[in-house]
């Protein structure tokens, strides 16, 4: 099941498309991960610092904690199919933002990545590739 917790926000000065490219590979990678009967949650909060947090949350099975220390790696993915790059994109749209990308995970219990951009800094991220 995929839930959403987003409340209006103001008009804010990000990139659409690339905001779009994160949320969709989060939420990709929890829903992989995911059993049937799973829970996935995605909200967006504006905090008081002008901090603007996507994060996607399952119930799925988790990363042990070697998982967890590589998941952000280029190249690195427990999948049969996977590439590898996801995450590290995220991360690295994460950085040039001068934002973060947190990963919290417990084997058995689930999953949370958060990407936190600030809205009111010189840095800004970086505009989606034409298609």
């Amino acid at each position: 099941m995929l839930n959403t917790d987003v409340p209006t926000l103001p008009l804010l000065p990000l990139d659409r498309g690339v905001v779009s490219g994160v949320a969709f590979n989060l939420v990709k990678n929890a829903i992989e991960a995911c059993h049937s009967g799973s829970t996935v949650l995605v909200s967006a909060t504006l905090d008081s610092d002008d901090i603007f947090h996507v994060s996607v949350e399952d119930d799925g099975p988790g990363m042990s904690a070697e998982v967890l220390a590589r998941c952000q790696d280029l190249f690195f993915t427990t999948k049969s199919h996977g590439s590898g790059v996801g995450l590290a994109l995220c991360k690295q749209i994460a950085d040039s933002s001068g934002g973060r990308l947190d990963i919290a995970s417990v084997p058995g219990a689930g999953t949370k990545v958060t990407l936190s951009v600030p809205i009111h800094s010189r840095v800004s991220l970086p505009p989606s590739e034409p298609r």
